[in-house]
């Protein structure tokens, strides 16, 4: 039997993700050091993010041509930002590398004083109240939140600068 439209958009109520819905929240375990407007400016500057993949490390295989489940581990993710002309995105992290490891000392800090907490909010796409989202406080609620426990940067990309560059110049 063949399968129409209005079966499919029953089926899916026309809803399926999309991928530029999304918000990312960052905060460092130490309030002393973030500026709540610094971090709702992170928010709304951040153009790119990652879920975090997931990998299942296996034993080798056995005579049996098995293997087992040893541990879970995560990939690293990346974020991106646009950055204003005061470059205060770059700034921040910067500083929370500073904090990492003393740019003067070059002494490594307390893990527990550089970690931070990174929430990725995806959205949905609902933008009209409907039966199955009435109030509007549940538009664009989160249909998914992935948080990244003990995190902090590895890297900042080299950023280029360059006389026939234009647009927004981008942090990663």
């Amino acid at each position: 039997m063949a399968k129409g439209i209005g079966q499919f958009i029953s089926q899916t109520l026309a809803s399926f993700a999309s991928p530029n819905l999304f918000r990312v929240d960052i905060a460092k375990n130490n309030p002393l050091t973030t500026n709540p407007r610094i971090r709702e400016r992170l928010s709304l500057v951040c153009h790119n993010a990652q879920i975090p993949g997931l990998t299942m490390v296996t034993t080798d295989k056995d005579l049996a041509y098995r293997s087992n489940v040893r541990q879970k581990t995560y990939d690293d993710i990346t974020l991106a930002f646009h950055c204003n002309d005061d470059m205060l995105e770059l700034k921040y992290f910067q500083k929370w590398m500073e904090d990492m490891v003393n740019p003067r000392t070059n002494r490594v800090g307390f893990y527990n004083s550089y970690i931070g907490t990174i929430t990725i909010h995806k959205l949905s796409r609902q933008t009209t109240a409907t039966p199955n989202a009435p109030d509007p406080a549940e538009l664009n609620a989160s249909t998914l939140v992935t948080t990244i426990h003990e995190a902090y940067p590895k890297r900042i990309e080299p950023l280029s600068l360059d006389y026939a560059g234009t647009g927004v110049m981008t942090l990663s």
